[in-house]
């Protein structure tokens, strides 16, 4: 199986971009934590304790995915499965968060090895004031977030540095106006840019979504060509040039 996380700061439309892949026949594990439970009052969320604590859940619900598959005389591993974050967020929103870079990606070796399944990382990116325009749209509709200081700046700012820093298998951008709109591009771009990545994603792709696939592959094709063409012609007149 493979495990498309995406990941980026707060309000940047990864649950949306889950959505569309949701309605598209993906199977999609959402972000889980605020569902966290809550009875252990004194804990912040964001503790070594309960980060720590998402972590073994993200870990036991890929797990738990991968195993219903086999139970239903399916293998999974040519199978895309899509989250909401990996377990590496937990190394920015943790307190100390740098103990479980090592552990983490442990896990994520064991698990390929062992299970089959591979891990592979999107950071979707938005420029910083649509940014700041979303996450305080979504405050309205979700104020609980605030305990999760998404409802400052400077809060953003601190999230996108360590994003931007950090090495993802590759990055998209959705600062488009109407997200709606760019969701299917941003799709057919993420999934493009890990099937060239890729063979056994290419490979998974068409046989968890042919349709999906032939479109993917037919509009970048498409576009392959065209800066071929463009790059070709570009180029004529310098060599004709040097003929003369």
């Amino acid at each position: 199986m493979i495990v498309i996380c995406l990941e980026g700061c707060h309000a940047c439309g990864k649950t949306e971009l889950c959505n569309k892949f949701e309605r598209e026949g993906f199977q999609v594990l959402d972000e889980g934590f605020l569902d966290m439970p809550r009875n252990c009052t004194k804990l912040h969320p964001q503790s070594l304790t309960m980060e720590t604590f998402w972590v073994c859940s993200w870990f036991q619900r890929v797990l738990a995915h991968a195993s219903g598959i086999e139970a239903s005389g399916k293998s999974h591993r040519d199978t895309i499965f899509v989250a909401d974050r990996s377990p590496l967020s937990a190394v920015f929103y943790s307190k100390h968060g740098e103990l479980l870079l090592p552990l983490i990606r442990e896990q994520i070796k064991e698990i390929k090895a062992a299970a089959g399944i591979e891990i592979v990382t999107a950071h979707v990116n938005v420029e910083d004031q649509v940014l700041w325009q979303r996450i305080q749209a979504r405050l309205q509709l979700e104020p609980e977030r605030a305990e999760l200081k998404e409802d400052t700046y400077e809060w953003m700012t601190k999230v996108k540095r360590f994003y931007k820093q950090f090495s993802w298998d590759i990055e998209v951008d959705n600062t488009e106006d109407d997200p709606s709109k760019s969701l299917n591009k941003l799709m057919h771009m993420l999934l493009h840019r890990f099937c060239r990545k890729s063979e056994r994603f290419e490979t998974a792709l068409r046989l968890t979504s042919p349709k999906i696939h032939a479109v993917t592959k037919s509009v970048f094709d498409r576009a392959d060509k065209e800066n071929s063409n463009h790059n070709c012609q570009a180029l004529t007149p310098k060599l004709k040039h040097r003929i003369r």
